[in-house]
């Protein structure tokens, strides 16, 4: 794997077509405000799973910075899962908040990715027992 490839699956899935239907930018723009608070029984709402993909690329650039600036990161994977799919609900004004902030976390990772090089993949992620390359598989 190298760092073309994992900037090229999160560019298809985020906003080009994906093997699995719809990239994630068509999904926003077909969602609904009053959707945001759907879920399956037993599942997650729709806003929660926006949510988590949020805070999952705030995770990973939180990490990346921590490396480029030899720092400690602010979070460890443990306190990132006690935040991950909080029992949230959402107003239909919340939609435009919450996919500005995905589109703005994509365009952050890509470019934080792209100032890398292969090495990258490679290196042990801060504060955690695995690389880059599996925590962006």
């Amino acid at each position: 794997m190298t760092k073309n490839e994992i900037l090229d699956y999160l560019h298809e899935v985020f906003e080009g077509s994906p093997w699995f239907g719809n990239s994630i930018s068509a999904y926003l723009q077909e969602i609904e405000s009053e959707m945001l608070n759907f879920s399956f029984p037993g599942g997650n709402s729709v806003g929660q799973v926006f949510d988590h993909m949020i805070l999952w690329r705030e995770f990973v650039m939180d990490k990346l910075n921590a490396l480029d600036h030899n720092q400690i990161p602010v979070q460890t994977q443990s306190q990132f899962e006690a935040e991950d799919w909080p029992g949230k609900t959402f107003k239909e004004s919340d939609k435009n908040v919450l996919f500005a902030k995905i589109r703005a976390t994509q365009k952050a990772l890509v470019q934080l990715i792209e100032a890398e090089n292969d090495e990258l993949l490679h290196k042990m992620v801060p504060g955690e027992s695995y690389n880059f390359e599996f925590l962006l598989m």
